[in-house]
């Protein structure tokens, strides 16, 4: 066996082994479907064409000739796609079709004799790196937005050498004379040995690139989980706390005035008596929606517990917290809800603290929301459906 049987056999092993890994993804560890799917369909296809051309010689070549190339395009083909659906981006149809009919046509047209196999092996090779080159940079771009710039090279750079060792093998086709079976990746030559160990070697590297993608993803959503309530699907108390951190850091770089709201939903426990614990769930859900639209981009809301809510006004003096107060309490007593045989009358009570630029200390905006939970109390005192205004905390 030569050393590029050996290197065309573990590539067919190793395609066939993903193929099986993305299939128990796909079924036992709930790897998204359609892109999990794909990637599939790529290494199976991969498999093919590596498998065929390691049994060259067993078929005619008017048959493996165009199977093994095509399958491989193909297969290329849908790992882009793959990926694209894995990252919710266009998965650029049109664009492909149109490479693989450029090259069923140049397969249907061109002969196998000298000049026909260089323009075969120029064709198939720069579609080839053109899908794979196109695949890697735009699996760059997608986890670089998601993630970060050196996450997207790190897993688009093997996608990217494959595809740059195809468009090398185009040109090299373009001026290889005067023997163009040399071109063909079984011959006994430096570029084909290269050729298949650059596959072999990016498409393992490949492979581990997309493991370690639906890892990050896992691992985000997880995050996100953990920062996030389930009910509301606002940030939760956790959340709430690490963003008063991340304010009391940035009043220590730039002093600010900066203001707290707490509300909460009056008479809860009796709405949930008389409507049920969904429609309470619901209209939690709701008020939690009119509350995250009314606020600013700026803003923090979160879901402090029951019907408690938070919301951090950065860069708001009092005036500011007590326009943003009002909005939130008219936008949730403008909800208009069924619970089980009436409308549901949601209102809130909220209370405020304004910690201005004058009175800032390290501790001061625990001690802020203290004060903005000491006005909630005396709001919910007073009635309901109201603002309360706490005293401004004291420098330490």
């Amino acid at each position: 066996m030569t050393l590029a049987d050996t290197l065309l056999l573990l590539l067919t092993l190793q395609y066939a082994f993903f193929a099986a890994a993305w299939l128990a993804g796909v079924t036992v560890l709930s790897i998204p479907r359609a892109a999990g799917l794909h990637w599939m369909a790529y290494c199976l296809l991969g498999a093919l064409s590596a498998g065929l051309y390691l049994s060259a010689e067993a078929w005619p070549l008017s048959l493996s000739l165009p199977l093994r190339n095509l399958s491989l395009l193909l297969a290329v083909m849908l790992l882009r796609r793959g990926t694209a659906r894995f990252a919710s981006r266009d998965p650029h149809d049109l664009e492909q079709g149109l490479v693989f009919a450029v090259a069923v046509a140049a397969l249907a047209l061109v002969g196998t004799d000298d000049g026909g196999f260089r323009m075969l092996a120029l064709t198939l090779s720069a579609a080839l790196g053109w899908v794979v080159l196109r695949a890697g940079l735009e699996q760059v771009q997608a986890v670089g937005r998601e993630f970060s710039r050196r996450a997207g090279w790190l897993l688009g750079l093997p996608l990217v050498v494959v595809g740059l060792a195809f468009l090398v093998r185009a040109a090299w086709a373009l001026v290889a004379l005067p023997e163009p079976e040399r071109l063909y990746v079984k011959e006994p030559v430096p570029q084909a040995t290269m050729l298949l160990g650059v596959m072999l070697v990016g498409s393992t590297l490949q492979q581990l690139s997309l493991f370690y993608l639906v890892l990050l993803r896992l691992v985000r959503r997880l995050r996100r989980l953990n920062r996030e309530d389930p009910l509301t699907r606002l940030p939760n108390r956790g959340a709430w706390e690490q963003a008063l951190q991340a304010e009391r850091l940035q009043l220590r770089r730039q002093a600010r005035p900066t203001a707290v709201l707490v509300l909460d939903v009056d008479q809860l426990g009796a709405l949930n008596a008389q409507h049920g614990a969904t429609h309470g769930d619901r209209a939690l859900f709701e008020v939690a929606r009119r509350l995250e639209l009314t606020a600013r981009a700026t803003d923090i809301v979160a879901r402090l517990g029951g019907g408690c809510f938070g919301v951090l006004l950065p860069d708001t003096d009092e005036a500011g917290a007590l326009e943003a107060a009002e909005r939130q309490r008219l936008a949730v007593a403008g909800l208009n809800l069924m619970g089980r045989d009436a409308r549901l009358t949601l209102t809130v009570s909220v209370g405020l603290a304004v910690l201005p630029v004058s009175a800032q200390a390290s501790d001061s905006l625990t001690e802020l929301q203290e004060t903005a939970l000491a006005a909630l109390r005396r709001a919910k005192g007073l009635g309901g459906n109201q603002i309360a205004q706490g005293g401004l905390p004291t420098a330490a």
